[in-house]
């Protein structure tokens, strides 16, 4: 007899990858298993690897993926439920505003099953204030304290379901706990989470259709009733209006002479690190350098008139101003300016911060400089409005 190895063939890796993908998919909406770890790992044994390693696993993103195709398939109304379940959630978050709530799993990543419900982190030294605020809401809600033993010690969490439309998960932290960056008990990576002004965002930028198709009046506990965009500058939803005007800078691609860096984006976001080490605590100067080329994604032959029409209503005078003239600024710097304009601006009160914004819209033009997301810029901004009043 011949010495071949007469066993099976190996299985390919990639197709035992999706194997398992698909196996931890369906574990995971069938409700038998929550964690990805655990349904890879269930998933990984029922497939024949008593020890799988970790180049055998899928990532949580292809299982992910295999969770959103069934859940289309096996619940059409999955994605129907995903838009109302994000407003509900956000409705949460602006009535239980002052214990400062974070959103996380599967509604707002998008993974929802028949099982899903509205999880929320509060944060106060005090639960039965939670309790007493919901009560006064008019919504029944029950307060569970549960204790577990970890590394030797007994911890212990308070939840507050609460029954509504959707139900409601409240967990509550102690205010210490705010800055704390939490953890998946099984996996050890940090959780996804999101603020009220975040879940906001990706409502608009992940549900335009629902939002456009909406009548004019909504009943007034809802999260988005009643104020205007263009008359409340002030108000929330003009950072909305600022990502959705950012985000398709990412495909507006620069001159390569002139703009090495690449996109208009990744320009822009340069362009702001450069202000906020400037002028760290002024609002209006900051929005100029992180909106001045938002116009190129809309009409690049004249994207300062297009990004001012964009931006009407939603930027003081100030800011409007340094956007309109900062490619005047560039003529300045090279003396290429029409002398009468140019005594125009130099004698301006807001022209030595025009010339500053040209300064860092040069200086923004590297390649490979780390830069922060928008979030972290509008988050920060956002922040500045609060504690420090606008210039001009």
């Amino acid at each position: 007899m011949s010495g071949r190895n007469l066993s099976a063939p190996p299985v390919n890796p990639s197709k035992l990858r999706r194997q398992i993908a698909f196996a931890a998919a369906r574990l995971m909406h069938s409700c038998e298993v929550d964690e990805y770890f655990q349904a890879k790992i269930k998933a990984a044994r029922s497939a024949g690897l008593r020890r799988p390693r970790p180049v055998d696993l899928p990532s949580n993103a292809e299982i992910r993926e295999q969770l959103r195709s069934m859940s289309r398939m096996l619940d059409p109304d999955g994605d129907h439920l995903l838009y109302p379940m994000r407003r509900r959630a956000l409705f949460w978050m602006r009535k239980l505003s002052r214990f400062h709530p974070r959103m996380l799993g599967s509604v707002l990543t998008g993974d929802i099953r028949p099982s899903s419900d509205i999880d929320l982190h509060l944060f106060t030294n005090h639960p039965a204030s939670v309790v007493q605020e919901v009560d006064r809401l008019g919504f029944p809600c029950e307060l569970i304290r549960k204790r577990f033993r970890k590394s030797g010690e007994c911890v212990t969490f308070t939840h507050v379901h609460i029954r509504d439309t959707y139900p409601i998960e409240l967990t509550v932290y102690r205010l210490g706990d705010m800055g704390r960056r939490f953890r998946s008990s099984i996996t050890g990576k940090p959780i996804e989470t999101a603020s009220a002004d975040q879940l906001e965002r990706l409502i608009a930028l992940d549900h335009s259709d629902q939002l456009q198709s909406e009548q004019p009046s909504v009943p007034c506990d809802d999260p988005f009733d009643g104020d205007s965009l263009n008359g409340d500058t002030d108000g929330v939803r003009r950072w909305t209006v600022y990502a959705s005007l950012l985000i398709p800078l990412s495909d507006a691609m620069g001159h390569p002479v002139h703009h090495p860096e690449g996109d208009t984006l990744y320009h822009s976001l340069q362009v702001y690190d450069l202000a906020a080490r400037v002028h760290p605590y002024d609002e209006s100067f900051l929005l100029a350098a992180l909106l001045h080329d938002v116009g190129k994604a809309i009409d690049p032959t004249d994207h300062v008139e297009s990004g001012l029409a964009a931006l009407q209503g939603y930027i003081d005078p100030r800011c409007r101003w340094l956007i309109e003239h900062h490619m005047d600024a560039h003529r300045v710097r090279d003396g290429s300016i029409p002398p009468r304009l140019g005594r125009r601006l130099r004698a301006h009160p807001w022209f030595a911060d025009l010339m500053e914004l040209n300064r860092c819209d040069r200086r923004g033009r590297k390649v490979g400089v780390p830069v922060p997301s928008i979030d972290d810029a509008l988050d920060y901004i956002e922040c500045l409005g609060q504690r420090f009043p606008a210039k001009g």
